[in-house]
């Protein structure tokens, strides 16, 4: 599966660099510095409670309208919809996992409703020196919104 992750931060990085390790081919949209050392190093996650690490590389791609299976963002609440606006035209055939703090729902996905979807990540972390170190939250797993498209099946296997 291609996955185009928009957003590399704790979140995008802890699941973006498991999914490339699970066999997905993950793609970064490139934003800024992040995504320059995104280029230069993967996406490095470390579980600071059992010590694992998970380093993936993965492309950085300049614009959204490449082909891939699913879109999956991953960025703070404000950002949705100046995310949302920027994307552009996006594949046709290719759902939105929008994944995060998003109460709004699925209003707040930009008119997107029909091919989109709503994730909350079960971890919690900080970005050191572009490692995103995260710990695996008990009380709130990783929840994806039902359907029966095997993209999002596949997402939540790995998730």
């Amino acid at each position: 599966m291609k996955i185009l992750l928009v957003g590399a931060g704790v979140i995008g990085t802890v699941y973006g660099a498991h999914l490339s390790a699970a066999g997905a081919q993950v793609s970064v949209l490139a934003h800024g510095r992040r995504t320059d050392q995104v280029a230069e190093d993967g996406l490095f996650a470390r579980d600071l409670v059992s010590g694992s690490e998970t380093r993936s590389r993965v492309d950085v791609v300049s614009d959204a309208d490449q082909h891939c299976d699913l879109v999956f963002v991953s960025v703070r609440r404000e950002q949705i919809q100046p995310t949302l606006r920027a994307l552009g035209p996006l594949p046709a055939d290719a759902p939105l996992l929008g994944f995060g703090n998003n109460p709004a729902g699925r209003s707040g996905l930009g008119g997107l409703s029909n091919r989109a979807f709503l994730g909350f990540p079960g971890v919690s972390g900080k970005m050191v020196d572009g490692v995103a170190e995260y710990a695996l939250v008990r009380q709130q797993p990783t929840a994806l919104e039902r359907s029966t498209d095997s993209r999002l099946t596949e997402v939540a296997a790995t998730a």
